[in-house]
């Protein structure tokens, strides 16, 4: 079957089911085609223009191009479905992680200066003053006993100017 046939038949289909592209795909994984996000393109003609939102799955499956599955939702919204499915990696299983929990939880229980338990964990003074203020690391906390606590998912912010793929 052609591309643009696949993308029609998945655009009218009535199915629940996951309706995946065969094809190319980003290095993120989701569907595309010349340089055009398929996913993307299957929402607009099913549910109208994005003005400016995300192209949200309620899968949680990349690949799927079901207009059923796909519709448009600001990024804190996408956010919270990405997290939900467990597609959101957070806290030391992020690739960019240079610390792990415990020893972010030893920065929370940590009373020296912060240029001082920067220097001990190879990070930017910055970095600690986030994770003491919750800016960051915001899945761990200590409560006013100073026992640590570890969320199983990440806090969404309110507010971003990120944008959705």
């Amino acid at each position: 079957m052609e591309k643009q046939s696949f993308i029609d038949a998945a655009v009218q289909s009535d199915t629940d089911e996951c309706i995946l592209w065969p094809w190319g795909k980003t290095g993120a994984g989701y569907p595309s085609l010349s340089n055009a996000s398929i996913h993307r393109v299957v929402c607009e003609r099913a549910h109208g223009p994005s003005n400016g939102l995300c192209a949200a799955h309620s899968c949680g499956t990349k690949a799927c191009i079901n207009p059923r599955h796909i519709r448009w939702a600001t990024y804190r919204e996408n956010n919270v479905e990405r997290r939900d499915h467990g597609r959101m990696p957070f806290g030391e299983n992020h690739g960019r992680a240079k610390l792990t929990d415990t020893q972010v939880l030893a920065i929370l229980k940590d009373l020296r200066p912060l240029n001082t338990i920067a220097g001990a964990y190879g990070v930017s003074k910055r970095a600690v003053l986030f994770i003491k203020q919750g800016v960051t690391w915001q899945h761990l906390t200590l409560s006013p006993s100073a026992s640590a606590s570890v969320q199983t998912s990440p806090a969404i912010p309110q507010e971003t100017k990120l944008l959705c793929p």
